[in-house]
């Protein structure tokens, strides 16, 4: 069975899952790189030349969406795999999907779209979304909420399977996150925040639940990690209200942000939309008790076992007030949290991915 994977670039946290089917498909199995406009930024990722995967992977964006596209074209005639697992459903699958149904190959989405980041797609793109789920055998979603979305563009019956987002080796990440020392002189409680500053992401939200909260009484600081435009707004709210406890790193090495969260007490993620922040992997990796909207687009053991203390309106700011105070108060809680965050990441992480992969 000769395999075929569509999508945009190698990002660093698909490393790993690449790697595994690699491993369990040999030959196979190939992998095709297209660089659409609105992934330009990532342009600065970096391949390594020693991942198993890049032996199978072929770039198609060095030259203009024509000569690319042609060329993607004719190497797809040339191998004619036998199923093609794409990535998204982008105007770059209606191709994929007539020639997997001119040439009889099993056509796979591979899907993060939630009912909420969906709700403001244009007329058209969700008339070729609906063509696309149509024409596909199955659907390898990141969660039960990628699922509903997706089964809401087709009344065929599918194969469906979800997967999560945690694509990463996690006990290679937890050995690595490990090797960092924890230098504490305190006794407050750190919460930790993650991603680019912007509206978006939303960490105003924290900082007007933090007014809320006496620090005189409560012993807690905020660090946030990352630059953007929306830093300078944040900042200026801070001085005006006068939010001493709160740290601003900016731009931080992935390796940095590991030591911060050896530092940190909890992980919280206020977005207002997201897909699966890869934050949130990480943050579960290292053992982290974690605060996330429910606009996030994760949904898995973890939430379900602590969806009341967990999850949070990432506008009902008294809310996060509230689950901000229970943690900083509760140890026994933070402790638990945080296990089964852990528990849960090394559960369902690049390998149990390939698994499902392969069941499917």
């Amino acid at each position: 069975m000769k395999i075929l994977v569509v999508t945009n670039l190698p990002a660093v946290y698909r490393v790993d899952l690449y790697n595994s089917l690699t491993n369990k498909f040999k030959d196979n199995i190939k992998f095709c790189f297209i660089r659409e406009f609105a992934i330009d930024y990532k342009q600065g990722i970096s391949v390594w030349d020693g991942e198993d995967f890049i032996k199978r992977s072929f770039f198609y964006f060095e030259d203009s969406i024509l000569i690319n596209g042609t060329n993607f074209l004719l190497d797809l005639y040339k191998d004619t795999p036998d199923v093609i697992i794409n990535a998204g459903m982008s105007y770059r699958a209606l191709p994929l999907v007539l020639f997997s149904k001119i040439y009889k190959i099993d056509y796979y989405t591979w899907w993060g779209g939630t009912n909420l980041s969906e709700s403001n797609i244009s007329i058209l793109k969700k008339g070729y979304r609906k063509i696309i789920a149509r024409f596909s055998r199955g659907v390898i979603s990141y969660s039960e909420l990628a699922l509903e979305n997706y089964e809401s563009l087709t009344t065929k019956k599918i194969k469906k399977k979800i997967i999560g987002n945690n694509t990463r080796d996690s006990s290679k990440y937890l050995k690595k996150i490990m090797s960092y020392k924890v230098k504490r002189n305190d006794s407050n409680i750190r919460f930790i925040t993650v991603g680019y500053q912007t509206r978006r992401k939303n960490t105003i939200a924290i900082l007007k639940a933090m007014c809320k909260l006496d620090i005189k009484k409560y012993k807690y600081e905020l660090v946030v990690i990352g630059n953007g435009p929306e830093l300078k707004n944040i900042v200026a709210f801070c001085k005006k209200n006068r939010l001493s406890n709160v740290r601003f790193l900016g731009h931080v090495s992935p390796e940095d942000v590991m030591k911060e969260y050896m530092n940190a007490d909890v992980f919280i993620h206020p977005s207002l939309l997201d897909q699966w922040p890869q934050t949130y992997n990480e943050a579960s990796i290292a053992g982290l008790p974690i605060l996330v909207s429910k606009c996030s687009g994760v949904f898995d053991e973890y939430t379900k076992a602590f969806e009341n203390t967990a999850m949070f309106d990432p506008y009902d700011t008294k809310k996060i007030s509230m689950l901000m105070k229970t943690l900083i108060k509760d140890r026994s809680l933070r402790l638990d949290m945080g296990c089964k965050a852990q528990e849960t990441a090394l559960k369902y992480d690049a390998r149990s991915v390939a698994d499902a992969i392969v069941n499917i």
